[in-house]
């Protein structure tokens, strides 16, 4: 993923989530190694790719990332320029009340940490 596009943000979830059985190996395909080695400008795309899989098929992938999620979002957020700053605390805010219960889409400790 090179561009911020809400079709192939969907269409990586929908693919994530027809998945399921695969889990691991879909996460591994968003983990920090990923994170790492792409340009900044695709990091905030991987985020928003691990957002719409975790809020909408949290049961599969959310446990995967929480262990993950802080690591992954502290490279993207050292390494992106301004406005991708501003994006990531506004996906962050999100975090906050994303879980299916209405808590926080990570956990308590996760979103306490990154603001």
């Amino acid at each position: 993923l090179t561009v911020n596009s809400r079709d192939a943000i969907q269409n990586l979830a929908t693919i994530a989530g027809k998945h399921r059985h695969e889990a691991s190996t879909v996460a591994r395909c968003v983990d920090p190694g990923y994170i790492r080695r792409v340009h900044p400008r695709h990091m905030l795309p991987a985020l928003y790719v691990l957002d719409s899989i975790c809020e909408n098929i949290y049961e599969s992938y959310g446990r995967l990332f929480v262990p993950l999620v802080e690591g992954l979002f502290l490279i993207a957020y050292a390494s992106s320029g301004d406005l991708d700053r501003d994006r990531m605390r506004d996906l962050l805010a999100t975090w906050r009340t994303g879980a299916a219960s209405g808590a926080e889409l990570f956990g308590r400790n996760a979103q306490f940490s990154l603001e």
